[in-house]
């Protein structure tokens, strides 16, 4: 499994800032378009509406006012639809157009500065590199097999640096402050801590099982993580938090 993140210009001086792409794990799905009360004394409501089959990740554009929504296609069942990149208006969720792709795609990364989403496929290891802004395909990456953290060109899409990393790195989130990169690692059952630039690694963090999504607070001190439990023998059991010190 591979995971993703593209680099930018960010602040400290000669830092470059890394926007993360982690692969999605479960399918989305649609219902038919439908406006639904959330209760009787409220008046909001829930609009949803069929898009695709196998949805998973999606990204919102503020410049673009769009909504990015990837579909891993049909597969063989048909009628046979490739995967795609839908566009969606944000207020309607009306489809204004599609963007195929060469791979089968998962997970998404928009840097909407650059009019650029990464779209990653995780059963070859590559990156697809799309326009937001035309609708076009720009390239298609394809990275290194096994488990590795990559850096992108956000204006060119070119990998620019590769690095291994313990097995299954899922989750990544930036401390662009710090200059630091925090990845989980499901099959290793770490959490790593990698200069942003270099990524080499500074510290790891032991957890049980399978370490999943990960978040910060706002200071950068302080790290959490939700950690899985085994398939086979953790069904029946509560899932764990973990809360981390950052090594600022």
């Amino acid at each position: 499994m591979t995971s993703v993140f593209r680099k930018t210009r960010s602040r400290p001086a000669g830092l470059r800032l890394a926007a993360l792409l982690a692969l999605a794990l479960s399918l989305g799905a649609c219902a038919p378009v439908t406006q639904i009360a959330t209760s009787s004394t409220e008046a909001a409501t829930v609009r949803q509406t069929e898009l695709a089959r196998n949805l998973y990740e999606l990204a919102y554009s503020d410049r673009q006012s769009a909504l990015f929504v990837v579909s891993a296609g049909s597969g063989r069942v048909e009628p046979i639809v490739p995967p795609r990149i839908y566009r969606l208006n944000p207020e309607t969720l009306e489809a204004q157009a599609h963007i195929d792709l060469p791979r089968m795609g998962t997970g998404l990364a928009l840097d909407d500065g650059n009019g650029r989403l990464y779209v990653s496929s995780p059963l070859d290891a590559s990156v697809s590199v799309l326009d937001t802004r035309s609708n076009a395909l720009v390239a298609t990456l394809q990275l290194a097999q096994g488990s590795r953290v990559v850096i992108l060109d956000a204006r060119t899409g070119r990998l620019v640096h590769s690095a291994a990393v313990p097995e299954g790195p899922l989750a990544l989130h930036l401390d662009a402050a710090h200059g630091l990169l925090y990845v989980t690692h499901r099959l290793a059952g770490t959490v790593s801590v990698l200069d942003s630039r270099t990524l080499s690694m500074l510290h790891s963090y032991a957890l049980p099982e399978h370490p999943n999504s990960l978040s910060m607070d706002a200071s950068g001190s302080t790290l959490f993580v939700t950690v899985k439990n085994d398939m086979t023998t953790g069904r029946l059991r509560d899932e764990t938090v973990a809360r981390i010190p950052a090594p600022l």
